[in-house]
């Protein structure tokens, strides 16, 4: 981990989103967006809250015991609970929906977790 992401927690926030295609954070992925299934007004329910997972499968918080990945994986949960894109039951937290941004080809998720934290 970098100590310079450390000292500030929005960027630190993003730190899991790359962490997560570790073997030893891979645990953590499908914990970033909740499917929600919002008709209003008739009804809104979410099965299965991921951010309410704050813990490892196996009981071990954080998946390790090394302190620093710990706060930054709490950072990143806590930094995305109020992210929209992360509550919509469209395409896997829109992570499938293709879009240009800057004249690149991302994600639509990516563009509001990364792009336009970075660029404003």
């Amino acid at each position: 981990m970098q100590a310079q992401i450390v000292r500030n927690l929005g960027p630190a926030a993003l730190w899991a989103d790359n962490a997560r295609s570790e073997t030893a954070y891979s645990w953590s992925a499908p914990f970033d967006f909740v499917d929600a299934q919002d008709n209003p007004p008739t009804s809104c329910s979410v099965e299965e809250c991921g951010h309410c997972k704050l813990y490892h499968p196996s009981g071990q918080y954080g998946a390790e015991r090394n302190a620093e990945a710990r706060v930054l994986i709490l950072d990143h949960f806590i930094g995305g609970i109020g992210q929209p894109l992360h509550i919509e039951a469209t395409e896997v937290g829109v992570n499938e929906i293709d879009v240009v941004c800057s004249g690149s080809k991302t994600k639509l998720h990516q563009v509001w977790a990364k792009s336009v934290f970075w660029h404003y």
